[in-house]
């Protein structure tokens, strides 16, 4: 379950949509290391066309819209000021329709509809772990902490069994791993079964680790390495969540 409420959700994608905004022009050409390939631009693009304009329609769309055609359907690929500024034209309508959604509102989603609250939760993390990939490019902080913390690595661990298994329908779910938080937040299991490793790491950074990233601290695993490390590999960039 979410840590934070939905309205707290739209509070924090506002707070990452408006840094984003903040950032000065002369980054947009810098790369990305946590994204081969991108460059700060490409992220702004990525941002822009997912959310501003895909995410925008599923949620403003009945539940049983054809939302991989919208994906399919996005305009071409915008790069460096034409990014930010598509950016800037369609993530804060974005926002403000998702503020307008009832929470239980159902929406499309790949494996079936979902509640607003789901997919907004989703989306928290998403811009969250962007902003993340930016900030280590200019030089800010690119921790969580407390409840934000919490609330990114759980929908993590709800998330990415599901995600697998709809990429990798041929290989083998990992099997499960403990993740151990240091920073007085409870444990929690991704997968099923009998946890046969444990990763112990802050919060904001087991998060980080999960979606392919270079920690900002240690995570320290005990058991079976392997499988903790083929759950960092779920979403390997290139991906439709970056």
């Amino acid at each position: 379950m979410p840590e934070l409420s939905y309205q707290e959700h739209i509070a924090w994608i506002r707070e990452e949509s408006e840094w984003f905004a903040a950032l000065p022009d002369d980054v947009l050409g810098e790369p990305v290391p946590n994204c081969p390939k991108w460059d700060v631009g490409a992220v702004f693009d990525h941002l822009a066309r997912g959310g501003g304009i895909a995410w925008r329609t599923w949620f403003a769309s009945p539940a049983d819209i054809d939302g991989m055609k919208v994906m399919l359907d996005l305009p071409p690929a915008a790069s460096g000021i034409e990014a930010k500024q598509l950016y800037l034209q369609t993530v804060p309508g974005w926002i403000d329709v998702m503020a307008d959604t009832p929470e239980d509102k159902l929406c499309f989603w790949f494996s079936g509809p979902v509640p607003a609250h789901w997919l907004v939760w989703l989306q928290t993390n998403e811009i969250s772990t962007h902003r993340a990939d930016v900030a280590a490019v200019v030089g800010q902080s690119q921790e969580l902490h407390g409840a934000r913390a919490a609330d990114a690595l759980a929908i993590s661990v709800e998330f990415l069994p599901d995600v697998r298994a709809r990429r990798r329908p041929d290989e083998a779910t990992p099997a499960a791993v403990l993740l151990v938080p240091t920073d007085g937040i409870a444990e929690m299991r991704l997968g099923s079964g009998e946890p046969v490793a444990a990763a112990t790491g802050s919060a904001s950074d087991l998060r980080l680790r999960l979606w392919g990233r270079p920690p900002v601290g240690e995570v320290r695993v005990e058991g079976d390495a392997s499988s903790f490390d083929a759950w960092t590999t779920t979403t390997n960039f290139p991906s439709p969540l970056g």
